[in-house]
């Protein structure tokens, strides 16, 4: 039995909570791609606020991640575009013949146990399998510090059966060695444009071992920036700025909103 330790990291860990703006998310090339475009002009009528003036990476948190988490170059690194992906990583990465469990330190805005009664191998419960498998030996859990204030609220220990469990709203001071390290980019929650500072992000794993950086595991369509058309982004919020402002001027903020069939 091989004892290993794994950095998990999940891209929308940087990012603030977006319960604002009450989106849906799945993991398609709907929810990854094709949305964002018009998510860009996304306005909370209570707040005002448009979704990207809030939606951004915590730059704070970003900036010394690396450097204050990874004190030793990782052997293997994997970049991903769902966390799902880590499954299998963590399978391969296991020397031949030899049976290995891991301890997660899972850096995350979920927590991946698991929302509902799915089994199928997905995004928001790999961790829960990997647990049940076995492969999973210890689940340490790191929130970003919002979640605090805004907890999941189906985070439970009895999630937890066979494996120990920690969550913090804050690094530990001290972390072990991290023999891999596995990012993903999530992209059905986190928007496509702020994809150049993932680009910037995932690029300083190169700084840490620049052969490792050659050797990585991936889903090549992680490695790229998301298609953004900010033109017609702005074309989009124009327009339904002016829509609203339509709604407005024939009284439509103090009454409702009905459909054609009413």
């Amino acid at each position: 039995m091989i004892d290993l330790n794994i950095l998990s990291v999940d891209w929308d860990y940087f990012f603030p909570c977006v319960d604002d703006f009450d989106w849906g998310h799945k993991e398609s090339m709907l929810f990854i791609e094709a949305l964002w475009i018009h998510r860009w002009s996304n306005r909370n009528l209570i707040t005002g606020k448009y979704a990207r003036d809030v939606v951004v990476p915590n730059e704070s948190l970003l900036e010394f991640f690396w450097g204050g988490v990874v004190k030793v170059p990782p052997i293997k690194i994997c970049i991903a575009e769902s966390h799902a992906a880590i499954i299998d990583f963590m399978k391969m990465v296991q020397p031949s013949g030899a049976k290995t469990r891991w301890a997660v330190w899972n850096f995350d805005a979920h927590h991946d146990l698991g929302y509902g009664n799915g089994k199928a191998l997905q995004c928001e419960n790999w961790a829960r399998i990997g647990i049940s498998d076995g492969l999973i030996r210890s689940y340490n859990l790191v929130y970003p510090g919002w979640r605090r204030d805004e907890p999941e609220q189906d985070l439970y220990p009895g999630k937890i059966k066979s494996a120990q469990f920690s969550y913090h709203y804050k690094p530990p001071e001290h972390l072990p060695y991290f023999h891999c390290i596995f990012v993903c980019r999530s992209g059905a929650w986190t928007p496509s444009w702020h994809d150049d500072r993932w680009l910037t992000f995932i690029g300083g794993l190169k700084e840490l071992d620049p052969m490792v950086w050659l050797s990585k595991a991936y889903q090549g369509i992680a490695l790229k920036a998301r298609a953004f058309d900010l033109q017609e982004a702005k074309r989009h919020a124009a327009w339904i700025d002016e829509q609203w402002n339509k709604h407005n001027q024939g009284g439509g903020q103090h009454g409702e909103v009905h459909s054609k069939a009413d």
